[in-house]
């Protein structure tokens, strides 16, 4: 039991050092117990450590037995009493170690719906995932998520909306929650609640519209996350194709990425959206943002061949990463990017960057045949100095002649 406590101490020490120069970094592996092989006395020492008068201690008793591997009844019934410790910080940590052991769910559940009243609406966020994760199997969990909608704190009623949706995709109060979190007055409430509308699986395709008027949001980080979401939610969110178009000219970078990344998950249905991700490769100051960009003309596929003698140009771009991206996209776009093989030829043949010059070498054997360049280069190839590129090379002949 001293090494335990001993141990305990040495985090909290390490913990308050870290805490003198402003920044609490998260305590080193070295220093951290490894809670998946305690003995049972190591384990029944950190339920002691929960009785602790130093704070500290028990805080990371909670913590500490949160992660047990495997899960211990025996540290659920302390952590059980913990949810009345005099700190706020001691119950969160005990709430949230509760969720994660998964336990005894008849007996905590009655535990975690009174810390749903709890003064600290800290513990009750924490109460609410810990009941979720009881959710599968006890009712009771799910009736107290559904109370919980009706919280005053917008946290909690957040958390709750989030996770029966999760739950069940088509509750309908819980959606109404969520939409009108993401339009409080509040921006880090919008933020929170427009990254959440992709986290709720098939739930998220019925926030499409209300995401979709969020990237004009006067919140940075609000427009990013619900560009974000869209992305996540995927083809399905296909309408909001035209407000992400237009978010492809915000003054954000943050929000022109994501706003790319979202058309990049909807295929044909970011076709609209040509002209304003051909602005973006050609000219935009941000090499992120024109990487997005090209990886979405990519995605987007044969349906992108008008943005194939733009492609071209950049194949003599002085940023080599530009060029490999470019390289990658008309390969993705495939026979419709023929006028480019002759610079492609050159970009493959060249010393340099070796990733470069196999996303040549793979965008020429996706063009195929329809040049007559491609198969001779592809053959002059195989004897390159370069590992990658005999072996692009290869592989490219090889998926050549799968199609004849």
């Amino acid at each position: 039991m001293r090494v335990i406590l001993t141990l305990l101490l040495g985090v909290v020490f390490l913990t308050a050092l870290a805490g003198c120069f402003g920044n609490q970094a998260p305590t080193p592996k070295s220093e951290q117990a490894d809670t998946s092989k305690m003995e049972q006395h190591e384990v029944d020492a950190l339920c002691q450590g929960l009785s602790n008068p130093d704070v500290r201690v028990r805080e990371n008793a909670a913590r500490a037995l949160g992660n047990l591997k495997p899960p211990s009844e025996v540290a659920t019934r302390a952590l059980m009493e913990a949810t009345k410790d005099p700190n706020d910080g001691v119950r969160c940590l005990a709430v949230a170690a509760l969720g994660k052991n998964g336990l005894c769910g008849e007996k905590v559940i009655p535990v975690l719906s009174a810390a749903m009243k709890d003064e600290s609406w800290q513990v009750r966020v924490e109460a609410v995932k810990a009941l979720y994760r009881f959710s599968q199997h006890h009712d009771q969990a799910i009736q107290e998520l559904s109370n919980a909608l009706g919280s005053p704190h917008k946290d909690v009623r957040e958390g709750a909306a989030v996770a029966l949706l999760r739950i069940d995709p088509s509750h309908q109060k819980a959606l109404e929650t969520l939409l009108t979190l993401l339009t409080d007055s509040d921006p880090i409430v919008r933020r929170s609640a427009a990254y959440e509308c992709g986290t709720i699986g098939k739930a998220g395709v019925k926030a499409t519209q209300a995401l979709a008027e969020r990237l004009r949001d006067e919140d940075e980080d609000v427009r990013a996350n619900a560009a974000q979401s869209l992305g996540r939610i995927g083809p399905e969110a296909k309408d909001a194709a035209p407000a992400l178009a237009a978010a492809l000219k915000d003054t954000s970078p943050d929000v022109c990425i994501h706003a790319a990344q979202a058309l990049g998950k909807m295929g044909e249905g970011a076709n609209g959206a040509l002209p304003a991700l051909l602005v973006i490769v050609k000219k935009d100051d941000d090499k992120r943002s024109r990487i997005a960009a090209l990886q979405t003309l990519g995605h987007i596929g044969p349906p992108a061949a008008e943005a194939a003698p733009v492609l071209a140009d950049l194949l003599a771009d002085p940023d080599e990463e530009i060029c490999q991206f470019a390289a990658q996209a008309l390969g993705d776009i495939g026979p419709a990017g023929k006028a480019a093989v002759p610079t492609l030829v050159k970009l493959a043949k060249m010393d340099g960057n070796s990733r470069t010059r196999c996303a040549a070498v793979g965008a020429l054997a996706s063009i195929g045949r329809v040049a007559k360049e491609v198969v001779p280069t592809l053959k002059e190839l195989l004897q390159d100095p370069s590992d990658e590129v005999r072996r692009a090379a290869g592989k490219g002949l090889a998926a050549l002649k799968e199609q004849e």
